[in-house]
């Protein structure tokens, strides 16, 4: 009998060291698991964060882009204004100094 009692009880113990592994192993891949899902979750944000700055860029380049147009575009009808001006000044003093030599004569 006493040699059952030993045999049960390494029995029992080869048990529990099994379980006790299995325990110890599902533990670790529980810790692996979530390092693994918080490497993923920082991983999917680092991402959102690049999209989001991108947009965000690309939307400053955009509004950046057409008011430099809307100023080019502005920039050139005054330039187109001022030398209409300074042609009809032209002709007008042309005219000027036509009359004016029309007068002394």
């Amino acid at each position: 009998k006493a040699v059952v009692s030993t045999q049960s009880t390494g029995v029992t113990d080869l048990s529990s060291m099994v379980t006790d592994l299995l325990s110890m192993v599902t533990m670790m891949m529980l810790q692996m698991m979530i390092l693994l899902m918080l490497c993923i979750i920082g991983l999917l944000l680092t991402a959102i964060l690049l999209v989001v700055t991108t947009v965000i860029f690309v939307k400053l380049m955009e509004i950046f882009m057409k008011m430099a147009v809307n100023v080019m575009s502005l920039m050139s009808s005054l330039v187109i204004q001022i030398t209409q001006c300074l042609l009809h000044t032209d002709t007008l003093l042309v005219l000027i100094r036509e009359e004016f030599n029309s007068l002394r004569s």
